[in-house]
Parts: structure tokens; sequence; C-alpha cells
């Protein structure tokens, strides 16, 4: 509970205002005691019972005072209680990543209960611009990362994973040293909405509704203009915003103001001030244990280069650049056409 700083110096010259009048007695320290309590005048405060009535003013005040502070922390809703409400009076999407979708605030939340459990996460144009010198098409894929919720306190992190840098090893002192030695990147931050039984809700309305495919700097750097993120015109789209057992999609209307100072922007958007176009979020689970990757051979060349990441755990002798080819994972299912 925080006091406020004017009571507080109320009371200090109120203190010493009562420690005079129990000393002094004589018409200049009365002057002087209305002086400090602001009082001059008929409104002059003298006599044997001012010492009284100035603890009494003073106790008055600060229990005025302390009360709005008391009554908030007592009336505001836990987070059980949050959790319960945002359940009852949103419509649920089951998967995944479970979904709740609050229609009369516009706001998406996700149940989280298994953190540090790393998936795919990647976001796409899912309607783009309509340029093809602008390279902001329909079903253009963003960058594409190997993520994990992370709870802090009253926060949870979504970070993204350094799959760049690796220890391929058992011995855990090596995997730690490579996790130390490289970033990491936390591409948001939620606060927690509600909690129940080891389950959270966060609301993951503001990340949904981000530059996630960096548009803003695209269009810049191709000198069509200084465009940002509106949230006023911005919202989550629920008739594509889906959850499935193995991905959860989430599918936003954003829309970027600014202005075009480019050739090619005017010619595709009806505004010149303000471009709206549809990013979609994909939250996909890790297949099933398994995979073999295949090492890249130079020689299969339009591969171009494969996966590469630099692996601290490889031998002495063997180099420590590595990568693997780029390949469907195909399991054979039928022998000779049968099953």
């Amino acid at each position: 509970m925080k006091a406020n700083q004017p009571w507080q110096q109320l009371a200090t010259n109120s203190a010493r205002i009562v420690a005079r009048l129990d000393t002094d007695t004589d018409t200049d320290t009365d002057t002087d005691t209305d002086t400090a309590l602001g009082l001059s005048g008929k409104g002059s405060l003298r006599g044997p019972h001012t010492a009284h009535m100035v603890i009494w003013l003073l106790t008055l005040l600060c229990a005025v005072s302390f009360v709005p502070t008391t009554l908030a922390e007592e009336s505001a809703p836990s987070l059980a209680d949050r959790y319960e409400t945002i359940m009852q009076e949103s419509d649920p999407l089951d998967g995944f990543i479970p979904l709740y979708w609050h229609a009369q605030t516009g706001k998406l939340y996700a149940q989280l209960s298994d953190f540090k459990s790393p998936f795919i996460y990647y976001a796409s144009l899912a309607q783009g611009v309509g340029s093809n010198d602008l390279g902001l098409d329909r079903g253009q894929l963003g960058d594409t990362f190997l993520v994990q919720f992370e709870r802090v306190g009253p926060k949870v992190l979504l970070v993204a994973l350094n799959t760049r840098y690796r220890a391929n090893s058992d011995n855990a002192a090596e995997r730690r040293a490579v996790e130390e030695a490289f970033a990491q990147s936390v591409l948001w931050g939620f606060a927690l909405s509600g909690e129940s039984q080891g389950k959270v809700l966060v609301d993951i309305t503001d990340f949904a509704l981000s530059d996630a495919v960096q548009l803003g700097n695209r269009l810049a750097a191709m000198q069509e203009g200084a465009f940002r993120v509106s949230a006023e015109r911005s919202f989550i789209n629920p008739a594509r915003t889906k959850a499935f057992p193995d991905n959860t999609e989430i599918d936003a209307l954003v829309t970027y103001t600014g202005q075009a100072e480019g050739p090619y922007l005017p010619t595709v958007s009806p505004s010149d001030t303000s471009v709206t176009v549809h990013i979609h979020h994909s939250f996909v689970r890790l297949p099933e244990p398994g995979y073999e990757p295949l090492p890249y051979d130079p020689r299969a060349g339009f591969i171009n280069g494969g996966q590469a990441f630099m692996d601290y755990a490889a031998p002495l002798g063997k180099p420590v650049k590595r990568a693997y080819a780029w390949r469907h994972r195909l399991e054979k299912r039928t022998r000779c056409g049968h099953e």
C-alpha cells in the first residue's frame, strides 16, 4: 500500500505543530502556528484545544487517503476469477494450443500449460499487397522459428531458440556452454490474464496484430514510405482462426498507415495512406521422433546449400559447419502396392 506524499507532508507538519502547541503559549508562537496551518485572521486556531483538533483532523485525512487504495485492492478479481470469467464468456477453439475468442472485447486468448516444449512457429501473408515488384504476394511465408513458451513470474515469454549454433552431444555441459554463448530471441511477452489448476490464459491479440512479416520494414527498404500497424484499424479474423490437434492457426486483418512515396504501392492500394493485408500465424506441433536427417551433399546443386549450422560438439579434425539437405519426411507404408 502506498501512502500519498501530500498526506505524509501534512503528518510531518502537524506533528511539529502539536509539539509546539504543547510547549509554547505566547502570541508569537500562535501566530507561527496559524501560518504553518495556512490560517490567518478570523480563521486562526488558538486555544487549549488546538492540539486535539489538529490530531483529529490528521487522523481523518489519513483515513480518507488510505480507504480508496484498500477498497481497490480488495475488489480486484483474482487470476482464478478472471480465468473463469473469460472461459464462460468466450467461444472455445480446442486444439494444439487451445484458443478462446471473446467476441465482446474482440480479444483472443490462448490457454497454455506445457512450457519449455519446443514447437514450430511461422507467419505468412494470407492476403498480400498485390505487386510483384514489391514482392509481398499472397501466401508468402515469413521466417520460421523453433520456439517455446516460458513462464517467468507473472509473464509468459515466447522464446525463439537459436538453431544456428548447436552442440549435438549427450554431454549436458557442452550443450549448456553453447546455449549460454549465443543469443536467443524473445519474440513476445504476455501478461497473465487468468490462471487455474496449472493452466494460464494469455491475451494473444496484440501479438497477432503485430507486424510479424516485417511488411513495414520492407516497404521502407524499397523507399515506398514509412508505414506502421494501426491498432484501431486491425482485428482478429475469427472466421479463419482455427485449432486442430497438431496445429493452431490465427488469422488477423492488419492495417498499416503512412504515406506512399514510391511508384508501386499507389498502383495496388485504394488509398495512398492505408494498406490492409491478412497476416496468418501458424503454431505447429513437432513431428514424432524417428526422422533421420540427410547430410547435405554439394552435388545436389539446386537444394541450395541445405540447412547449415555450427556444431561445436563435432569431433576434432571434423568440420564444425554442418548442413542437412532439404527433403520431405517420406516413409514407406505399402509393399508392392498392397498394405
